[in-house]
């Protein structure tokens, strides 16, 4: 599962540098005049993912894992054909849009690992989750911007070959981990996307982390979205010097989420290590918006090790619960919301960015969009201050793992502790 979350990741991010030229390409326009287009494309694919998230992880709580993981990196191979094919604007809105259905399933791949692993090793394996992420887009950027060079077309064929390999990997060798007495029923209503925030399905518990991980995701794709924007304001860095801070960023992302993060969740708990996480986030956001000197971006960069750990810490919490849904609905729920501050989230972030370094601002702040993000940390760390006090976090810890059926193929699914 960490392979095949490699291999996706890599796909998206290797047409991240150059879908921009593509829409140059398809529209004859000059980069100046791409902006709307190129934004609208971006929020075609986080709404789709949005609608999709929920809906994707309660039919794998019904049909099983294995079935709608596949279908959906099936359906992301024909989204990057589609891409590279495109000859207008109209083919490459319904391929972002396959894209956005299709990336959804990070939430019945979540499921998947909570099916297979203990709640003691939870926070570990979506650790490594997260960091599989992060290498993807480290490598798939890279690799992007180099095929680019020579055709924009070509990291989108390349990215079709790495969801074909993942779609073969999957189907031979990745087995079910979902028994049909473990799975429920399909109920379209708690397929609406909208539903996790209102859902009488959930305990209180459950519905304040979710608004929790909303607000926090917002913040999160406001700071993304500017990171270019901001250090080309506030220092006059190159493309090479962006580059080398997102390796950067990206490398001690995948430290934290790899090694940090769970070395720190086994040490506080998954609750303690929730909160001190979000605190170092905003910590994080407001350092980063007061920076004067480029070298002070990198002296803050340590601190991202520690704020890596509010995922997987949240991620683990929810996991723990049991009632009347199943891991795939409320991981599905988690992927819904993100999806959905990913869309706002980009939007907000640059309408701050430009409202405080254009010619009419009131007042000149290049950090602005790390202040807000700073703000909807802080928001999110109020939602799981309320959400533990509920108690919801320790009446979960009794779950319990079913046993998975072990072949001499699948024989690397161990249950319980190494």
């Amino acid at each position: 599962m960490l392979f095949t979350t490699l291999l996706d990741s890599m796909g998206f991010g290797l047409i991240g540098p150059v879908l921009p030229r593509l829409v140059e390409q398809i529209t004859g326009n000059p980069p100046s005049a791409i902006g709307q287009t190129y934004g609208l494309l971006n929020a075609a694919y986080a709404m789709a993912a949005f609608l999709c998230a929920t809906g994707l992880g309660h039919l794998s709580d019904r049909f099983g894992r294995r079935p709608v993981i596949l279908l959906a990196i099936g359906g992301g191979l024909v989204n990057y054909v589609l891409s590279a094919l495109a000859g207008d604007l109209g083919l490459l809105f319904l391929a972002r849009i396959a894209g956005g259905v299709c990336g959804a399933s990070a939430a019945p791949a979540i499921a998947y690992i909570a099916d297979i692993t203990t709640p003691a090793r939870r926070p570990l394996v979506f650790g490594w989750m997260g960091a599989a992420f992060g290498l993807g887009f480290i490598l798939g950027p890279t690799l992007g911007g180099l095929l680019g060079d020579i055709d924009p077309r070509l990291p989108f064929w390349t990215a079709a070959g790495l969801s074909a390999v993942n779609f073969l990997y999957g189907w031979l060798f990745v087995p079910e981990s979902l028994p049909p007495e473990r799975r429920t029923s399909f109920d379209l209503k708690r397929a609406n996307p909208l539903a996790p925030l209102w859902s009488r399905c959930y305990a209180p518990f459950v519905r304040s982390l979710l608004v929790g991980v909303f607000l926090y995701a917002i913040g999160q794709a406001a700071m993304q979205t500017t990171w270019v924007l901001f250090v080309q304001q506030r220092f006059g860095w190159t493309e090479g010097d962006i580059g080398l801070s997102l390796a950067a960023f990206g490398v001690i992302w995948i430290t934290g989420q790899a090694w940090a993060a769970p070395a720190m969740i086994r040490r506080l708990g998954e609750s303690a290590a929730l909160i001190v996480g979000q605190m170092a986030t905003v910590v994080l956001y407001l350092a980063f918006g007061l920076t004067e000197h480029g070298w002070q971006l990198y002296a803050v960069m340590p601190v991202v090790s520690v704020a890596a750990m509010t995922g997987p810490a949240a991620r683990s919490l929810l996991a723990r619960q049991e009632g009347r849904v199943g891991q795939g609905e409320v991981q599905g729920a988690v992927t819904g919301v993100t999806n959905l501050a990913a869309i706002f989230g980009p939007m907000l972030g640059a309408w701050i960015f430009q409202y405080f370094t254009g010619e009419t601002a009131p007042v000149q702040i290049p950090g602005a969009a790390f202040f807000l993000g700073g703000l909807f940390a802080v928001l999110s760390l109020l939602c799981a201050v309320r959400a533990l006090a509920s108690g919801g976090a320790s009446s979960a810890a009794s779950e319990t793992v079913h046993p998975m059926p072990l072949s001499s193929r699948d024989d690397l699914f161990q249950q319980g502790e190494p």
